[in-house]
């Protein structure tokens, strides 16, 4: 239903149609996931499958919605330094 994460991460953000395909895969992929959960739940009598699932979906929604939007909390952040020279003293800023 979803392409990989790498997949999105390496799609252009300039194609509208990678999000649209990831957004429609996630309401598909959620729907799934809370439908198993709900159906696990009246099964067993007990909330607490169609709560995992529930938070799985919610989980999966965040993550492909931070790949879209490039921002990757995980990965360092490159650090500028600046060389400065005074009176012949180099040190880093």
């Amino acid at each position: 239903m979803l392409p990989s994460i790498s997949e999105v991460r390496k799609a252009s953000p300039d194609d509208p149609d990678m999000a649209g395909d990831v957004r429609l895969g996630e309401i598909a992929a959620s729907a799934l996931a809370i439908g198993v959960g709900a159906i696990a739940s009246s099964l067993l009598g007990d909330p607490l499958p169609v709560l995992i699932s529930s938070f799985v979906a919610f989980a999966l929604i965040v993550i492909y919605e931070q790949a879209l939007r490039r921002n990757r909390p995980m990965d360092p952040k490159p650090r500028v330094l600046k060389v400065v020279q005074e009176d012949g003293n180099v040190s880093v800023a």
